[in-house]
């Protein structure tokens, strides 16, 4: 028996004074500044993302998105107590 695998995306979306900008895992995504939130994620949807919950962090929205994948995930090693 093999275990389906999945991998995270997190959509983040945040307005300052006007202005709408997505994070992507964290790291800003200039090209999607102002854009339309529906757009965005059928975008994601198209490359095979699912919505699976949404989040309200530190006046933030975060979109969690999991799609299937057959790699191996990356955890980092934790690293020793000081």
């Amino acid at each position: 028996m093999t275990l389906q695998r999945w991998e995270y995306l997190i959509l983040k979306s945040k307005m300052n004074y006007g202005t709408t900008k997505y994070y992507i895992n964290d790291q800003m995504q200039p090209t999607l500044k102002d854009g339309s939130l529906p757009q965005i994620v059928n975008q994601l949807g198209g490359q095979g993302w699912e919505l699976v919950g949404v989040n309200a962090d530190e006046g933030a929205l975060a979109y969690i998105f999991k799609r299937p994948t057959d790699q191996a995930p990356k955890v980092p090693k934790p690293k020793p107590a000081a």
